[in-house]
């Protein structure tokens, strides 16, 4: 018989859990949550610090019912999600690949902070955000030597700044992609090769500090990929979609080397997987995708009008006009689809439409039919 007392309430820094009512408060907020998602947080606060396995807290919280992992795997995201915790730098709940998982009991390394504020410029790909990235990561580095988390993004950001900006000149039109990178030449220029090296060396460093996370992996597989070792790269992002099977960004990387190999089917699969984890994580990392969720949209519609589905095309210009109304790529891509099956009045309606509520477009331009 367990003989556990049972837990009424939590305290986890801010936040202030009730067993009995499912409710998070914290400085006069209020959140509601699942009673289940309640459970699996009142479970691992039993004992604070000790991984919690799988198929312990599945026994736990479903004892008469057969779950599997992926079930689990939602509760623990819903539970991050209520916390405004984050899988990779967690201050709460840390998942021990191929374990289970944890409650944090210590606050988390002092490093943790600069390191997620890092992440968020990264994202933005500009030229100051990604330079203001490396500067916080080096930050965090001097703090922690061995912290992988920042020598993966001192990584990342010195890759990108070969592929990107290398050459360009300042207020100029950055590289979009590895793709058109190695087309131009840049990274076969001792500049790139130096950097390409430094990024290097700091990934596999950050492999070997921790060899199972799937942000270290990435930046190792991206580095590869500058280095044109697309099967190395492959393998390595396998091996980062293995400890982390919903890392977006892993999934966009491994688009890249399937387009610069011909495989377009498996690009477009890719990068499908990718938007649909967006989606599902858009609340928990909106700083993070928002600058992508668009423009990975219609990247895929255009590749499927490149196939020649345009129906498969049309759905998801729709798709992306339903996030973002009035995106100007967007909305001349679906004009320009529109158009080519004869429906003028109808690219024109779409175009007129933007450019009321958003100014002149060039790339709606063409679309616009003549005022009678």
């Amino acid at each position: 018989m367990d003989q556990r007392t049972p837990i009424k309430t939590l305290t986890l820094r801010e936040w202030l859990a009730d067993h009995a009512t499912s409710r998070l408060t914290r400085e006069g907020e209020t959140r509601s949550v699942e009673p289940r998602v309640m459970d699996l947080l009142f479970l691992l606060a039993e004992e604070p610090g000790r991984v919690f396995t799988r198929a312990e807290i599945m026994a736990r919280l479903w004892p008469d019912v057969t779950v599997s992992e992926d079930t689990l795997a939602r509760y623990v995201f819903k539970l991050r999600r209520a916390l405004d915790d984050d899988r990779e730098t967690p201050h709460f709940v840390e998942t021990i690949p191929k374990r289970g998982y944890r409650l944090i009991v210590a606050d988390p390394d002092p490093s943790a902070a600069l390191n997620r504020r890092a992440e968020e410029f990264y994202f933005q790909y500009t030229r100051a955000d990604n330079e203001a990235a490396i500067a916080l990561y080096e930050r965090a580095l001097s703090r922690n030597p061995d912290d992988a988390v920042a020598l993966a993004g001192i990584a990342n950001g010195l890759v990108q700044r070969a592929v990107r900006w290398l050459g360009i000149a300042d207020g100029a039109s950055p590289r979009f992609n590895l793709k058109s990178a190695l087309e131009s030449g840049t990274l076969a220029t001792a500049d790139a090769q130096s950097l390409l090296t430094q990024a290097q060396q700091l990934a596999e460093r950050a492999v070997i500090i921790a060899p199972e996370n799937s942000g270290a992996l990435r930046a190792l597989g991206l580095v590869l990929s500058a280095h044109q070792r697309f099967s190395d790269a492959r393998a390595v992002y396998r091996r980062a979609l293995a400890a982390d099977p919903n890392a977006w960004g892993v999934l966009i990387n491994l688009a890249d080397v399937d387009g610069i190999e011909g495989h377009d089917a498996d690009a477009l699969q890719n990068l499908e997987r990718a938007f649909a984890i967006m989606g599902e994580q858009y609340s928990t990392e909106p700083v993070q995708i928002r600058p992508w969720y668009a423009a990975l949209g219609n990247m895929i519609a255009n590749r499927h009008a490149g196939r020649g589905d345009l129906d498969a095309a049309e759905a998801w210009y729709r798709r992306v006009l339903a996030y973002s109304p009035f995106h100007e790529e967007v909305t001349a891509g679906l004009a320009a689809l529109l158009s080519a099956r004869g429906e003028k009045h109808a690219a024109d309606a779409l175009c007129r439409a933007r450019v009321v509520r958003m100014g002149p477009s060039e790339l709606c331009a063409p679309f616009l039919m003549p005022s009678d």
